[in-house]
């Protein structure tokens, strides 16, 4: 079994030898944790980064994978955290676990929005440019979702190789930065695998985007999920 972490980033080798900047810290913490680490340098798209990672790690089954974005900072001790990832990952039935989701997609598609209408949301995560300026934003009780914010998302190879990470035909041209993590996280769902927010205390640098084609995409994923919605948490 192996532990691997793919992040697409815009980030350069010496920006990640900066120890004053989140990426270089991120990278020390999850080397010093075990874990090996890979760097998809300005690739086309998130969904590229991804299965080219998936790619050259070569990812079997049994192998555990983490895939998170460049600018978060995970505020667990090393050993506690490998022990809460080990622990769900342990379990054949899981699929993603992430910090934030929703338990219910309706006809609104995105989990933050589906959240926000059905009182469905789970988890949560800081916010803030350090750990001593950052503030907190709670979506309800950890727990079983239907799909995850992919600031962080850790799963299996198991179920990474039984679903598709390539972006859909649907959605081009645009849409390379967004709709990956609702993807592959409803894709387990619909394969009967069980995601699910877990208590990882981590600091998101960023404050989310929604940029114009994100909201222009959710026609598109009400026609490709048509015979599914509303996917419920059972």
């Amino acid at each position: 079994m192996n532990y691997y972490v793919i992040i697409a980033t815009r980030t350069t080798e010496k920006d990640r030898r900066d120890s004053k900047l989140t990426v270089a810290r991120l990278e020390k913490y999850f080397t010093e944790a075990g874990w090996q680490v890979k760097f998809m340098e300005n690739e086309s798209s998130i969904w590229a980064a991804h299965r080219k990672g998936v790619k050259e790690f070569d990812v079997q089954d049994e192998d555990a994978v983490i895939l998170c974005h460049d600018d978060i900072e995970i505020l667990l001790q090393k050993e506690d955290f490998n022990m809460l990832i080990g622990k769900h990952l342990a379990d054949p039935e899981t699929g993603f676990l992430g910090v934030a989701g929703s338990s219910i997609i309706d006809k609104h598609i995105g989990w933050f929005q589906c959240a926000v209408n059905n009182q469905s949301g789970h988890g949560g995560c800081y916010h803030g440019d350090s750990a001593h300026n950052m503030f907190y934003s709670h979506f309800g009780h950890v727990g079983p979702v239907i799909a995850l914010d992919g600031l962080f998302l850790a799963t299996t190879g198991k179920v990474l190789n039984s679903i598709k990470i390539a972006k859909p035909k649907a959605l081009e041209p645009g849409c390379n930065w967004d709709w990956y993590d609702f993807f592959y996280t409803v894709q387990a769902h619909i394969k009967k695998f069980k995601n699910r927010t877990i208590a990882l205390p981590i600091r998101h640098e960023s404050p989310g985007r929604y940029p114009k084609e994100f909201f222009d995409a959710i026609p598109t994923w009400q026609k490709i999920l048509s015979k599914h919605l509303p996917l419920v948490v059972r």
